[in-house]
């Protein structure tokens, strides 16, 4: 796990940190300075952005916390269905997990997707619960990335709660001599580069073999 100051979210200083590396899918939330990524020139092809479930799932434990909203419980229900679904098979090879994704998973999502677009149409466009809806179906593309290959993960593992495990990093930031963003890459090894005073925003990496 690597911690990588960067003085603005601008996908440009993700694309700069980025470069060299030899991977093809990029794990992030839908923050669209990210997009960016999509059009990079490497000999590899431009990155495939994976959108994350965590992220999606958080504006609806949000909304229903505030609004007690029966829509967005629903969807945080099924949401937590395609988890339990990756609880079974968490550790298991690739061929396994996409095997998993495809018969019980697929199907779940297929129907969530119908289940959202039904929803929009009965509710005010101009809602909280609106936009959010909106927001899953507009990156439906990189939330659906992990029934493709079973190396990709459906979201934070650690995160799905609607929690940040790293929010307490930020707690100094006021006393931090450069309070700007960063973003964090998740790489296959851990380092101790997390200093006080850092806000983070994150950015998953995931690496070929």
């Amino acid at each position: 796990m690597l911690f990588r100051y960067a003085p603005g979210r601008s996908g440009a200083f993700a694309e700069q940190f980025l470069d060299g590396f030899g991977g093809s899918f990029l794990q992030c939330d839908a923050y669209d300075g990210y997009d960016r990524m999509t059009e990079v020139v490497r000999p590899q092809g431009p990155w495939t952005l994976v959108h994350c479930w965590s992220h999606l799932r958080r504006r609806f434990v949000k909304l229903a916390r505030n609004s007690k909203s029966p829509i967005a419980e629903a969807a945080i229900r099924h949401i937590a269905q395609l988890y339990a679904i990756e609880a079974m098979v968490r550790g298991a090879s690739p061929d396994i997990r996409l095997a998993a994704r495809k018969e019980h998973s697929l199907p779940m999502v297929a129907a969530l997707k119908s289940w959202f677009e039904k929803q929009l149409s009965m509710i005010s466009s101009g809602s909280t619960l609106a936009e959010d809806i909106r927001y899953a179906l507009n990156h439906w593309q990189g939330l659906t990335r992990f029934l493709e290959d079973g190396r990709l993960e459906l979201g934070r593992v650690d995160d799905w709660r609607g929690g940040y495990r790293f929010r307490g990093v930020a707690v100094g930031r006021q006393l931090s001599l450069s309070a700007g963003a960063s973003f964090r890459t998740m790489l296959r090894f851990q380092s101790p580069l997390v200093k006080p005073g850092m806000r983070i925003s994150r950015t998953r990496l995931s690496l070929d073999p």
